[in-house]
């Protein structure tokens, strides 16, 4: 199992629908390990991502880019971005 990592910043309308995503995918993935930073909250706790990424949300496992939103991406893009990081991580 691989602790994932998302990356988020409140008030983000891609952000704002993570919270249904992961609420399907740790009942899917229930041992999956998830921590979510918010990077306005937390800027300290990004600094070993900075410069990996551009978009939220974003997930990283350890150093690797599992998945990243991109500009005019549907939910269900983005539900996929998820799942297929959640698989890798189980």
């Amino acid at each position: 199992m691989k602790k994932l990592t998302i990356i988020k910043i409140e008030g983000d309308p891609y952000c704002a629908q993570i919270r249904d995503i992961l609420d399907k995918l740790t009942f899917e993935y229930p041992k999956v390990e998830v921590e979510v930073i918010d990077s306005k909250i937390q800027p300290e706790a990004i600094e070993k991502f900075k410069g990996k990424y551009r978009h939220v949300p974003t997930i990283f496992s350890d150093d690797e880019k599992f998945y990243e939103s991109h500009p005019g991406e549907s939910f269900e893009d983005c539900f996929e971005g998820f799942k297929q990081a959640f698989k890798a991580a189980s």
